[in-house]
């Protein structure tokens, strides 16, 4: 299935997507995204979206020129790649007492190693990232800015010892500032 699951047109201006609630939870199709943010630098949309308290898996994009902004709280983003696609672009992504979890569990599954990309900024507050899925290796690419206020990051881990090059550990690239 690649349909996705929202889709916003260009030229929105100022939409409004509010999501709460412990039963609420937005999937994605294997090959869509969670919200499919289109528009072009002419006729940019503009989202702010508001998930509280529920669950998401899968990828968002946004298109050149528009912008999305991402509000969680108390909830819960297990990234998932959209068939081959491994990135999730935004503006802004603010994490409050929320959890994202940076590795997929059809890989997981499968025994492989993870790879995703977000490209913005990451405001993160009491949160926690989640690496640790049994298998060192996977790899977390912040394309912008992040900002930490006590956030707790699980990672994994297998150190040989020998002095080879056979140690493997979950890695996080941030491409822009770290800002506490």
């Amino acid at each position: 299935s690649t349909g996705h699951l929202i889709n916003v047109i260009g030229n929105q201006k100022d939409y409004q997507l509010n999501i709460r609630g412990k039963d609420s939870n937005l999937t994605a199709a294997e090959e869509g995204y969670i919200i499919n943010l289109m528009g072009s630098p002419t006729r940019p949309a503009n989202v702010n979206m508001n998930f509280s308290d529920g669950y998401m898996q899968g990828l968002v994009q946004q298109a050149v020129g528009s912008n999305l902004q991402m509000n969680l709280k108390d909830a819960t983003w297990q990234l998932a790649k959209g068939g081959f696609n491994i990135t999730a672009s935004f503006n802004q992504l603010n994490l409050i007492d929320s959890r994202l979890v940076a590795f997929d569990q059809a890989n997981k599954t499968a025994g492989k190693k993870s790879e995703f990309i977000l490209v913005g900024d990451v405001n993160a507050k009491n949160s926690e990232m989640n690496m640790s899925n049994g298998i060192a290796g996977d790899q977390l690419k912040i394309g912008g800015n992040y900002t930490t206020g006590d956030n707790m990051w699980l990672m994994d881990a297998y150190l040989t010892g020998q002095g080879k090059d056979e140690s493997s550990i979950d890695r996080v690239t941030i491409t822009g500032d770290t800002i506490k």
